[in-house]
């Protein structure tokens, strides 16, 4: 976690790499061969960031906001092919990944309470084959639906949460007691 200035041009290449260009490659080495036989699913991990950046995540959650647009643009484009496009927006599913998290007391009482309703990874897989199956333009895990549907309706909500979240942080990093 850092703030965006403070992102190297090498991490945002590395996020870049992996989160965007890697799905870019995949589509362009069989979308093709997809179109040819008129049937096909194309599946991108996005992230629950995509619909709100948190602070010191801005470089991870631009890169999800991007795969959200390139998803959608494909799934128009390889429609008339017979191909559907799923993006998946998982939350927060117990993986590794959290437990390199580190910061002060209050990234680490926001992790445990993560944690706490997290989804395991066989749930999110099962809701991501069934929304292939389905042909749905989203898979949202759960947890995330008030967010997404609260996020395009009231959007004042995530500003002032956004900032607060900015606020706790750098008060956390200063060292100053919440």
């Amino acid at each position: 976690m850092s703030h965006m200035i403070e992102t190297t041009l090498e991490d945002w290449a590395k996020l870049l790499a992996v989160n965007l260009w890697s799905i870019i490659h995949m589509v362009n080495a069989f979308a093709p061969k997809m179109i040819e036989r008129g049937s096909g699913q194309v599946v991108n991990i996005s992230s629950g960031q995509a619909f709100f950046a948190v602070p010191m995540w801005g470089a991870y959650a631009c890169t999800k906001f991007a795969v959200d647009g390139y998803s959608e643009a494909l799934r128009y484009e390889l429609f008339w092919h017979g191909i559907g496009v799923t993006t998946v927006f998982p939350g927060i599913v117990k993986t590794p990944f959290y437990e390199t998290i580190t910061g002060g007391p209050i990234v680490r009482m926001g992790m445990k309470l993560l944690m706490a309703v997290a989804a395991k990874p066989e749930t999110m897989g099962r809701m991501i084959v069934k929304g292939i199956k389905k042909n749905k333009r989203h898979v949202i895990q759960p947890i995330m639906l008030p967010v997404y549907f609260l996020k395009r309706t009231m959007p004042w909500i995530f500003e002032g949460a956004g900032k607060a979240v900015a606020w706790v942080l750098k008060r956390e990093e200063a060292g100053i007691a919440p």
